[in-house]
């Protein structure tokens, strides 16, 4: 028998390596997503009613404006953008979105009529350290949401029950080496700080991996061949069981100000939305 010449013989040993890291992948990490969040005492998909979406052309913030498009105890759905897209041209054209151009994102002045009568904010501005410089992506995450929240307090008054859901991330610390996982700790915790006492509930999600919506120009090949593998391991979460957690928790309400929701926590959340979701549907 000849022998296995060696560039063949490691190619083996990579692809073995390959099939035992994806059992271990599907089969030895606990499967999330089984669970359930505790039942809800006081849900009211009514605080849903009408919410603002910033951030809802980037992936996290499209799975946002999915989840809500979905949802039917969503009756309005306000989108500020700087540009259009076209879930959200789709949501202008089927009546439940209202597409409010804006460009300063640290001169909220021109929102007021819309800040006055929105409670429930979802924000999902941001970018990567690699599209901008230190200055520039303080600005963007730390920056334009306390804008926002200080524009919006003004507006609506100290004693009214405003929420707004913060997207920050997996890893995030005030002790991490990278700049961006101390940034996003540093806004959790600013936000959070001026909330308090200021008639806001600032709650943070920290999503690990997050799947874009299928259709999404980005939703391709390559994002299928490794949802395969996270998917079902839940290591990566879908952008809209993000809005789908959002939607969740503010319909149970009650959340304390400065709560953050890490990834585990958000698809436990999903999963109890859905529930809610599928049992809705079947007894109306």
């Amino acid at each position: 028998m000849a022998p296995i010449h060696p560039k063949r013989r490691w190619s083996r040993r990579f692809a073995l390596v390959g099939v035992l890291l994806t059992a271990f992948l599907v089969f030895a990490i606990p499967r999330l997503g089984e669970e359930l969040p505790p039942p809800a005492t006081d849900r009211q998909p009514s605080r849903v009613a009408t919410v603002a979406i910033f951030g809802a052309t980037g992936r996290v913030g499209e799975g946002m404006l999915t989840a809500a498009l979905r949802d039917s105890a969503v009756t309005r759905i306000q989108v500020i953008t700087r540009r259009s897209s076209p879930a959200i041209d789709r949501g202008v054209a089927g009546g439940k979105v209202q597409l409010i151009r804006h460009a300063d994102f640290l001169d909220y002045a021109p929102l007021d009529s819309m800040l006055a009568e929105t409670d429930v904010i979802f924000w999902a501005i941001g970018t990567s350290t690699l599209n901008v410089d230190s200055a520039e992506y303080t600005r963007i995450h730390i920056d334009f949401p306390l804008a926002l929240l200080r524009r919006w307090v003004a507006v609506r008054g100290r004693e009214a029950p405003l929420v707004f859901h913060y997207v920050s991330g997996a890893g995030a610390s005030l002790d991490a080496w990278a700049r961006w996982a101390r940034e996003k700790a540093r806004a959790d915790r600013d936000l959070a700080a001026f909330a308090e006492g200021a008639g806001v509930t600032v709650i943070s999600y920290r999503p690990a991996g997050v799947v874009p919506v299928e259709g999404n120009d980005g939703f391709n090949l390559r994002f299928r061949l490794t949802n395969a593998i996270f998917l079902p391991t839940k290591i990566s979460i879908e952008a809209n069981s993000v809005g789908e957690a959002m939607l969740e928790v503010t319909a149970r309400g009650g959340v304390a100000n400065g709560r953050i929701l890490g990834h585990r926590e958000l698809i436990r959340l999903a999963a109890g939305y859905r529930r809610v979701a599928v049992r809705d549907r079947c007894c109306s």
